[in-house]
């Protein structure tokens, strides 16, 4: 992969399990998306069944939870070996979860 190119993935997750995208070592993205098919409430006040964060094996840093408002307003998120996003499915049932985004440091 080369700086500039798009990282996506879209995957089936169980409930309560998580999404890890940990990048090589020395290899930088800027994540722009996060995708989710899980969404609770009603319409038009629905918001996705995710938690989205930075994992670094120890601790994780939410960057946003399930009682975010619809738009993903922190984007994009940078992240690294050290530093990963961690998209946690917090709904009751499987869904599917994704992200994009693109390579900045290579």
């Amino acid at each position: 992969m080369a700086v500039g190119d798009v990282a996506s993935e879209i995957t089936s997750i169980a409930a309560g399990a998580h999404m890890i995208f940990q990048p090589a070592a020395g290899d930088e993205y800027a994540i722009k998306n996060v995708y989710s098919n899980g969404l609770s409430g009603t319409a038009p006040n629905k918001i996705q069944d995710v938690s989205v964060g930075l994992n670094d094996d120890t601790l994780i840093s939410l960057v946003c939870s399930e009682t975010c408002i619809k738009a993903w307003f922190r984007l994009p998120i940078y992240i690294n070996n050290t530093h990963y996003l961690d998209i946690e499915n917090t709904s009751g049932s499987t869904q599917n979860l994704g992200y994009s985004g693109l390579m900045i440091k290579d």
